[in-house]
C-alpha cells in the first residue's frame, strides 16, 4: 500500500486495538459472560458492545486489503508471506514456552503438531484471509463481469443469508444446524464489499450518504439491543448473535468505519504507515493459542470487576493498550532482525516455483 493512504493506515491500526480489546471480553475469565445478571447488567452491556466492535474492526481490517486487491492481479508471494510470518511466530511462542518449561493448554502429539498445517498454533484469520487470497481472482471475475445491480443484489442476498437467517428462530428438524456459513466464506463476502466500494463509490457525496445510511441503522440496531438486553430479554440469543463473526451489527459499523476513514484526508505520515505494518504480527502474538490461554484467563483476572462496570471498561482500555503496545514493540524487533533473512529467502523461492510453473 502506498503511503499516500495514511488515513487506511490509521484504520488499520485502530482496527487491530478494538480487535484486541474483543479479546480482553470474549477471552476474558469471567465466567458471567454468556448468562444474564440483573446485578451487573451495565457491565454486561460493555462486555457485549466489545463483542460487537471486535467483529466491526475485523470487517473493517479485512476491507482494507479486498478494496486494494480487488483491482490487483494475483500473486502468490501475498499467501507465502503471510504463512511465512504465521510459522514463524507460531513456532517462536512454542518453542519459547518449552524452553521455558511453561505447561501448554493442550497436549500437542506427533499428529496435531504438523497437520494439516505445520503449526502448533490455529490461527482461524489467517486460513480464512488465506482462502480469500486464493480466490482472489475469481471474486474479481465477478466484479469486473458483473453489472453493479447485479454485485448489489448478490451483497443481498448473502447478507440475508450469512448475517440474519442463521439468528432467526428455526426448529424444523433438518435445519437444526445451519453448516453452510463459514468464516471463510464470510471473508469472501468482506471481499465483495470492498470490490464494490472500490469500483462504484469512488464519489465522495455518495460514501457520505451511505456512511449515514448505514450507521444511522447500526445505532438504531444498538440502541435497540442495550434496551433489550438491560431487561435480559432474549440475552442468550444477543450473545449468540454477538459472539459470532457474522454480527450482522459488526458488518454495518464495519463498512461505516472503513467509508468514514476512506474519505478522511489525512497527510502522508510515515509513523502511522510504519506501525501499521506490525498489526498482523499484533494479532499472531496475542492470539496466539498458548499465548491466549494465558493471558486472558491466567494472567488478567475480570472477574472481580463484574460489580463494577466503570472499572472493567477502564481496565479493559488499560490492558488492551499495553498488550496492543508490547506487541507493536517485539513484532517490530522481529521485521528488523528476522524478516530480512527469511523473507528475502522465501521470495526468492517463490519467484523460482512461479517461474517453473510457467514452463509447465
Amino acid at each position: 500500500m502506498k503511503n499516500r493512504y495514511s488515513n487506511l493506515e490509521l484504520l488499520r491500526i485502530i482496527s487491530m486495538f478494538f480487535i484486541v480489546m474483543h479479546h480482553y471480553a470474549i477471552h476474558g475469565s469471567a465466567p458471567w459472560a454468556n448468562h444474564f445478571h440483573p446485578k451487573i447488567a451495565m457491565t454486561e452491556s460493555i462486555y457485549l458492545l466489545f463483542l460487537s466492535i471486535g467483529k466491526a474492526a475485523v470487517v473493517a481490517f479485512v476491507l482494507i486489503g479486498a478494496y486494494f486487491l480487488s483491482e490487483k492481479e494475483f500473486k502468490l508471494w501475498r499467501i507465502v508471506s503471510l504463512c511465512i510470518n504465521t510459522f514463524v511466530y507460531s513456532w517462536l511462542i512454542f518453542i519459547l514456552l518449552k524452553v521455558c518449561n511453561v505447561k501448554l493448554p493442550a497436549l500437542v502429539s506427533g499428529y496435531n503438531l504438523w497437520l494439516p498445517i505445520p503449526i502448533p498454533s490455529n490461527y482461524w484469520f489467517v486460513i480464512s484471509y488465506v482462502y480469500m487470497l486464493l480466490l482472489m481472482p475469481f471474486l474479481n471475475l465477478i466484479l469486473s463481469h458483473c453489472s453493479k445491480r447485479q454485485i448489489l443484489l448478490l451483497l443481498s442476498m448473502l447478507f440475508v443469508f450469512w448475517c440474519i437467517l442463521q439468528f432467526l428462530p428455526n426448529n424444523k428438524p433438518d435445519n437444526i444446524n445451519y453448516d453452510f456459513f463459514s468464516t471463510n466464506n464470510y471473508f469472501l463476502f468482506i471481499y465483495l464489499i470492498g470490490g464494490y466500494i472500490r469500483k462504484y463509490y469512488k464519489n465522495g457525496s455518495q460514501a457520505r450518504t451511505l456512511i449515514y445510511l448505514i450507521m444511522s441503522l447500526a445505532i438504531t440496531f444498538m440502541v435497540g439491543f442495550l434496551v433489550v438486553r438491560y431487561y435480559g430479554i432474549y440475552y442468550d440469543r444477543l450473545w449468540c448473535i454477538s459472539a459470532v463473526i457474522n454480527d450482522p451489527f459488526g458488518i454495518m459499523i464495519g463498512v461505516s468505519l472503513f467509508l468514514t476513514f476512506k474519505n478522511m484526508k489525512i497527510k502522508t505520515n510515515l509513523v502511522i504507515n510504519y506501525i501499521s505494518k506490525s498489526m498482523f504480527g499484533v494479532y499472531l502474538i496475542h492470539d496466539n493459542s498458548y499465548i491466549r490461554e494465558f493471558l486472558w484467563g491466567k494472567l488478567i483476572n475480570t472477574m472481580p470487576l463484574a460489580s463494577n462496570s466503570v472499572k472493567y471498561l477502564l481496565y479493559g482500555f488499560t490492558i488492551s493498550i499495553c498488550v496492543f503496545v508490547v506487541c507493536i514493540c517485539i513484532d517490530i524487533i522481529k521485521r528488523l532482525t528476522i524478516d530480512p533473512l527469511i523473507l528475502k529467502e522465501g521470495q526468492r523461492l517463490t519467484s523460482r516455483v512461479v517461474s517453473w510453473s510457467k514452463k509447465l
